[in-house]
């Protein structure tokens, strides 16, 4: 571990809490302005009162990294397209595989692609516990919620806004022109950010159309069209795993061919979504180093000991916590039993060696452990999607804060 990317216990700290009756009115505006409807799980809030606060270098090294990892995603992605003997290790449904070989040789230059890298504070110094860079989320709240949070804490601010960032570049694609928004029904989170990111568009002056489902599009000579008109942009949220549980016929497909409708993000990102990239670090021509520096040790489950306990098995395209499992926290049965199920399933999982996050103290005395989802806008860092877990697991029960920068911890706190 470098030192430049060292954890200090005291490197991002919670800032005070807003009162009640001013975060009522951010919560309330964030779900009447800012398409910020899933606000509670259960009884709980998500959005938390307090901003994370982070200093300013170690803010600069973070978005260093990230832009030094997106650059090697890249050009993994562009041998993998070359290499298909190396992309059997990723653990990729055999239709998203035959997708994979309509695409062109390289990625195409220009368009829109987002990856988001999930920072993690640790004893051992910034962990990176994943990129998500097949359709990464949480614009509104890095974007709004924390501009909204911002504008109390006038020693802090934003470390850049990804919204903004994708509309730049959305807009130099032209304007007056038509977007297409993919989106799986019955997600109401995927929902709400496809009906976000349409009002952006909307607000640059693109016609814009909503499809729940592929089959919605008819492609012809590498343009998407729908109802008879070509589509110059297609925003898919919509899963490459989900991709692969549909009838090729539907159309899908041809998201991962060379394609004049520009497609974010395109279909090879699957590539690297998926959890066992690691394992490909040593058989790869491209550069891996800040990626290598910060992943876990990631290793097939068939490659640990049967009673080595310090690992969490992800399986190769799990979401949101959901196939994430640690051994050390399950009895001894339901350790035995998930271990067996792994190693016969274990070309789709991976283990990746545990680390030790670092909690931070809510004003109720509640610990939780943050996830910095620093994203990269065509390469470029542009501000985090910030998530508090309650436990060594980030899932959806996480709250949501915003994550704001400032010169001086003591002076914004």
């Amino acid at each position: 571990m470098k030192a430049a990317l060292a954890t200090h216990r005291n490197a991002l700290q919670l800032g005070p809490t807003l009162n009640a009756e001013t975060f009522s009115i951010i919560r309330r505006r964030m779900m009447l302005d800012h398409f910020k409807w899933d606000t509670q799980i259960g009884d709980e809030g998500v959005l938390l009162a307090q901003p994370l606060i982070l200093s300013w270098g170690t803010w600069l090294e973070l978005a260093a990294a990230a832009e030094r990892m997106a650059a090697e995603v890249a050009s993994i992605e562009a041998e993998l397209l070359e290499r298909p003997e190396l992309r059997t290790v990723l653990g990729l449904p055999h239709k998203l595989e035959r997708a994979l070989r309509g695409c062109a040789n390289r990625p195409p230059a220009g368009g829109l692609r987002v990856l988001r890298f999930d920072f993690h504070a640790t004893t051992e110094g910034w962990k990176v516990s994943e990129v998500n860079s097949d359709v990464p989320g949480g614009y509104t709240e890095a974007s709004n919620f924390t501009a909204l949070m911002a504008a109390h804490y006038p020693a802090a601010q934003p470390p850049g806004d990804p919204v903004l960032a994708w509309k730049r570049v959305a807009a130099s694609l032209g304007s007056g022109m038509r977007a297409g928004l993919l989106y799986a029904s019955g997600y109401p989170e995927d929902q709400q950010l496809v009906f976000f990111l349409g009002s952006i568009l909307e607000e640059e002056g693109w016609r814009v159309g909503f499809l729940q489902h592929p089959q919605q599009l008819c492609w012809r000579d590498g343009w998407a069209h729908i109802d008879g008109q070509s589509l110059d942009l297609l925003v898919r949220f919509y899963q490459g795993e989900w991709l692969a549980e549909l009838p090729e016929r539907s159309g899908w497909t041809s998201m991962f061919g060379p394609t004049h409708t520009v497609v974010t993000n395109p279909g090879y990102s699957v590539l690297a979504e998926s959890k066992r990239l690691p394992l490909l670090w040593q058989r790869l021509s491209s550069p891996t180093g800040t990626l290598e520096e910060l992943f876990p040790q990631s290793v097939d489950p068939r490659d640990i000991d049967k009673e080595e306990d310090d690992w969490v098995f992800k399986a190769a395209f799990s979401n949101t916590g959901d196939d994430v499992v640690i051994p050390a926290l399950l009895k001894n049965d339901a350790r035995r039993r998930i271990r067996r199920q792994i190693r016969r399933q274990s070309g789709k999982w991976i283990a990746q060696r545990r680390f030790v996050s670092l909690a931070v103290t809510t004003a109720s005395g509640t610990l939780l452990y943050p996830c910095l989802g620093i994203y990269t806008i065509n390469g470029r860092a542009e501000g985090a999607y910030v998530r508090l877990s309650r436990g060594p697991v980030t899932d959806y029960r996480a709250m949501e804060a915003a994550l704001l920068i400032a010169d001086d911890l003591d002076g914004a706190l």
